[in-house]
């Protein structure tokens, strides 16, 4: 694995990407997430799925996979998003 670059990895460790999706204090968080919630069940087939979400950070999307019945595998390289996706009960490694 490549080393993640330490500016990269300074900026995410401070731990602010949680909530970046759902605090509306992020102004375009929310409505991201809402609109790459549509995107992904425009094209995702109507079965259980294994998915693997690269990069997932702390697990936002993975935990909404995962409560819509699919077996999801989370890899990120910020050893706190891995904690963090893993306390939401979302199988993650660090990647």
């Amino acid at each position: 694995m490549t080393d993640l670059d330490p500016r990269i990895r300074e900026f995410y460790e401070q731990g602010r990407e949680a909530e970046r999706l759902r605090d509306s204090a992020h102004h375009s968080g929310p409505l991201e997430f809402a609109r790459t919630q549509e995107l992904i069940l425009r094209f995702l087939p109507q079965r259980r799925l294994r998915i693997l979400d690269v990069g997932g950070g702390p697990g936002a999307y993975a935990l909404w996979l995962s409560e819509l019945g699919h077996d999801v595998t989370l890899i990120d390289p910020v050893p706190m998003h891995v904690d963090q996706a893993a306390s939401l009960g979302i199988s993650a490694s660090l990647g």
